[in-house]
């Protein structure tokens, strides 16, 4: 059997940082033998105007989806989503946005640390500044795996991404902090959303994907069931990739399937 893969988080031009049309990330999605691409376009809460780019770009978006889903109908089933960042922030924003707009799914990101520290802008001089993030970074996940309207915890490994001349030569894993993690683990489990094993690390430098074998085993220890695989590219080459190694990786860990969004109901796709 040939298990066609499935990106439940990707971003086009209708993202701030998005590098790719609509139309090039799907074209992209199908030639690559992607089956399920779900386009998930940041919504950032803050009070620096994080949804002012989204507002701005909304009925575009709106139309290249519709063409999209025309044009690529039976080839690739094309799912609308959207990457929350901080919606444990203000989840009163977070609802209100949520109710005036149909989604297939809906991420849930910390992408700033409060009080408004950008996570990724932020310099880590030292191991210690590191541990200071993650420490809090994991703190607020917990967080945001508690928030009722979502669907999916997103890149966990978010911070390491710009950690680099810390952890070259200390290598990219998390167990470090582990027991930072387990809450978090056990607070998605908890409460029933899907975790993410994003694959953006295997083209960055850490040159490998976010489900190291006993973060997915602690995960299932903790209760965790669902799972999804999301590239989190910002460009169209990047979609589908590292699919197939978490497969391998999940079915060693006692997972068989995986977890896609569809009008914010769960369905299964068995690996």
């Amino acid at each position: 059997m040939i298990l066609r893969s499935c990106d439940m988080h990707t971003h086009t031009e209708f993202s701030f940082d998005g590098r790719c049309t609509v139309d090039e990330l799907c074209a992209s999605a199908a030639e690559k033998g992607v089956s399920v691409l779900a386009i998930t376009e940041h919504f950032d809460i803050d009070s620096r105007g994080g949804g002012d780019y989204y507002f701005r770009h909304e009925a575009q978006r709106k139309e290249a989806m519709r063409l999209a889903a025309e044009k690529y109908a039976g080839r690739l089933t094309l799912l609308c989503g959207v990457e929350i960042g901080q919606p444990h922030i203000c989840p009163e924003i977070t609802r209100e946005f949520l109710s005036e707009r149909d989604f297939d799914v809906v991420l849930g990101s910390v992408h700033d640390v409060r009080p408004e520290i950008d996570v990724y802008s932020t310099r880590y001089p030292d191991l210690r500044a590191c541990d200071n993030m993650f420490e809090q970074y994991f703190s607020e996940l917990c967080e945001v795996a508690r928030c009722s309207f979502v669907d999916v915890v997103t890149h966990y490994d978010y911070p390491m991404r710009v950690m680099e001349h810390v952890f070259r030569e200390r290598g990219c894993s998390l167990r470090r902090y582990r027991e930072h993690m387990l809450p978090m683990l056990k607070a998605v489990a908890d409460s029933g959303v899907a975790l993410e094993i994003n694959t953006s690390g295997m083209r960055r430098w850490q040159r490998t994907h976010a489900g190291e074998e006993w973060i997915l085993e602690d995960y299932k220890r903790a209760g965790g069931e669902r799972v999804t695989v999301g590239s989190d590219t910002h460009k169209a080459d990047g979609v589908g990739v590292g699919f197939h190694e978490v497969c391998a990786m999940l079915r060693g860990c006692g997972f068989d399937r995986l977890t896609v969004y569809r009008r914010r109901k769960p369905e299964y796709i068995f690996i």
